[in-house]
């Protein structure tokens, strides 16, 4: 019989301390699935968010801004007040500017871009019913003259530009866009129907539809091109104009001339707003795209943090088992029977986490909505793709450490704490 009394309480030390080590693990483990969980709401966002970043970036705008330049002319004066003096000298600008070396295009329009109060109407579309809604639609209009829509790159999709021949005492025609062609024309070809502003019943000239053009971003890159038609300066004459040039080279290298034209024509008459079409695109979309670029940045980061995060606390938890392995070594237990059981408990960990972070997603990533462009918030291809990052990012963070605790000696493994 031994004497030296330590039996008993050796025992209750030791079933005190396994009591600890099991209310520790326990503890790690919730910790796991609370980790993982939280990563799998902070990446569904930042994925929502970087895909939002990447379609808006891809955006097409419908415009071709290099090598263009621009220039607005505000006519004012005694000698504008009647239409025609207006239409002689955007002819006479356009002929003294066409000649100067290296333009491809000349042409004006009343503006590229729209205000915030756009000029607009309601429309009557010719034989078409009236379509629950469309009477509530609006339709922005400009002028423009012939090749204003390949110097500024706005694809023809039918029918024909303006020509010279649209002038006054001829039929009203008008360019549409796309937007405006599947509002009014769903499914047809509207190249040679007639619509006009007003009701059926106003007295409003009809305008044929000669030519549809791409859409094109006029108002934002994260807002819908909006129904528009441009009508030729003969038939809609406008004192302020904006001339458009394309060149082979460097918009800005004709600046001197443009202006030189200007005050050869008429020197007391400003010329406002001229840059190339490039800046004047990028300044335009500067907001969103920084708005954007910002949150896929912070996306990213969130990203790496939420990997790094979840890797760590995997490979820890893996590594406190190290004593766990080194008794089934000791009983004979094989590499790859270890590394099985480490890899079973960290998935079972992991399915936790998932689903209690999908779960999370499903319920957080509403509130993104207003911040995304072109995804939804319930985005298959992100809620598809956490999972597969996650459970790669568990497999390398539990068998690399797993297998390298198998390979240690049972006996160090033993003593190991």
């Amino acid at each position: 019989m031994s004497l030296s009394g330590g039996g008993p309480a050796s025992a209750g030390e030791g079933g005190r301390g396994a009591v600890g080590r099991r209310s520790g693990r326990r503890l790690r483990d919730t910790l796991v699935v609370a980790e993982v969980a939280l990563s799998v709401v902070l990446l569904v966002g930042a994925g929502l968010l970087v895909r939002s970043f990447a379609t808006l970036a891809g955006q097409d705008t419908g415009f071709e801004g290099s090598g263009v330049l621009t220039a607005q002319v505000a006519l004012a004066g005694a000698a504008y007040q009647e239409p025609e003096a207006g239409l002689a000298f955007w002819e006479n600008l356009q002929a003294r500017v066409a000649a100067l070396p290296g333009v491809q295009v000349v042409a004006a329009g009343s503006d590229i871009f729209l205000a915030e109060l756009p000029r607009s109407g309601g429309i009557t579309a010719e034989g078409q019913p009236v379509v629950p809604g469309t009477e509530r639609v609006e339709l922005t209009y400009d002028a423009a003259t012939p090749g204003f829509f390949d110097a500024i790159g706005t694809p023809m999709l039918a029918g024909r530009d303006f020509t010279a021949a649209d002038r006054m005492g001829t039929e009203d025609v008008a360019i549409i866009n796309r937007a405006a062609a599947e509002r009014w024309w769903p499914g047809q070809d509207p190249v040679g129907r007639r619509f006009k502003f007003g009701s059926a019943e106003s007295t409003g000239p009809w305008n044929r539809v000669v030519g549809v053009v791409s859409d094109s971003r006029r108002t934002a890159q994260d807002q819908e091109a909006r129904p528009s038609a441009w009508f030729p300066l003969r038939q809609f004459p406008q004192a302020s104009m904006m001339l458009v040039v394309k060149t082979a080279g460097d918009p800005l290298a004709l600046a001197g001339g443009v202006r030189s034209a200007v005050r050869e024509l008429d020197p007391t008459q400003p010329v406002a707003r001229l840059a190339a079409l490039d800046a004047l695109l990028s300044e335009r979309l500067a907001r969103a795209r920084l708005t954007t670029a910002l949150a896929g940045f912070f996306a990213v980061l969130a990203m790496v943090l939420a990997v790094v995060g979840v890797y760590g606390v995997l490979s820890y938890t893996v590594a406190q088992s190290t004593r766990e392995i080194g008794v089934r070594m000791a009983l004979g237990a094989g590499v790859g029977t270890v590394v099985g059981m480490v890899m079973r408990r960290v998935g079972r960990l992991l399915a936790a986490g998932l689903v209690l972070g999908i779960g999370g997603a499903l319920l957080v990533s509403g509130t993104l909505t207003g911040l995304l462009y072109q995804v939804s918030a319930l985005d298959p291809v992100v809620f598809a793709l956490v999972p597969l990052l996650l459970g790669g990012v568990a497999v390398a963070a539990s068998w690399i450490p797993a297998r390298r605790a198998a390979r240690i000696d049972p006996a160090v493994a033993l003593r190991a704490e």
